[in-house]
């Protein structure tokens, strides 16, 4: 037996969080009934269809990471009819974005069709660490630093946090490098507008100790072997 959500998000149709919501929107069937319970528990004789077409589980597990452009969105589809990550990769991928980054964001943004592994690496109990390099006016002071480590208020009851890793400066910007392990929407730069510095350009380097290496923007590849089991260690079991 196997929940409805969980069977939906391994089949590669989208993450875990997101399956929830196709299924309370009532977008899904079982052996022709439609059903809104996403902790619905089927079996492998059961039927599941979404949107009326039948969802097959995957038979291989896969992961890519791209190397995000600005003006994209990381969305499976956009209501607007803007451009998505999707639109990057072959057609013949059935994959799903890890998380987020707004479409003014570049760098590594990794895609799968495995729901359990996107599930660890976007729930903050796992404590899933990205890294990100800012170009700013100004940098932050010792003050501030101390503040963004210790969590400052960025707006709808939300705190934000990120380690400070270095900055330095480059002629008239600075180069600032950032840790986090949360992740909320616009959590960088939501920061950077309550410490009043103007964020000149962001980009993730690293998703869990995975880069981009030499990929130029808008080209993907798989996750090596070694990738994926450092994907997995990264994901810290509490």
């Amino acid at each position: 037996m196997i929940r409805l959500v969980k069977f939906l998000s391994n089949s590669g149709i989208a993450s875990r969080r997101k399956c929830e919501v196709i299924i309370k929107d009532g977008r899904v069937r079982v052996n022709k009934i439609l059903n809104k319970n996403p902790f619905f528990e089927i079996n492998s004789n059961d039927l599941v269809e979404l949107d009326d077409k039948i969802v097959l589980p995957v038979l291989k597990k896969k992961i890519i990471k791209l190397n995000k452009p600005v003006n994209i969105i990381t969305s499976t589809k956009d209501t607007h009819n803007r451009k998505t990550v999707l639109d990057l990769i072959s057609e013949e991928e059935k994959l799903f974005p890890i998380g987020r980054l707004d479409k003014d964001t570049t760098g590594v943004l990794l895609l799968t069709n495995d729901g359990d592994l996107a599930y660890k690496l976007t729930h903050p109990k796992f404590k899933v660490f990205k890294i990100y390099l800012a170009i700013s006016l100004k940098k932050f002071n010792l003050t501030q630093i101390k503040k963004i480590k210790n969590g400052i208020n960025i707006g709808d009851e939300e705190l934000g946090h990120a380690e400070i890793i270095s900055q330095k400066n480059i002629n008239e910007f600075f180069e600032i490098k950032l840790k986090l392990f949360h992740g909320k929407k616009r959590e960088i730069r939501r920061i950077f507008k309550v410490m009043n510095i103007k964020l000149i350009s962001l980009k993730r380097l690293s998703f869990a100790g995975i880069y981009v290496d030499d990929l130029k923007l808008g080209e993907y590849k798989n996750l090596t072997k070694a990738e994926i089991e450092l994907l997995k260690s990264n994901v810290k079991n509490d």
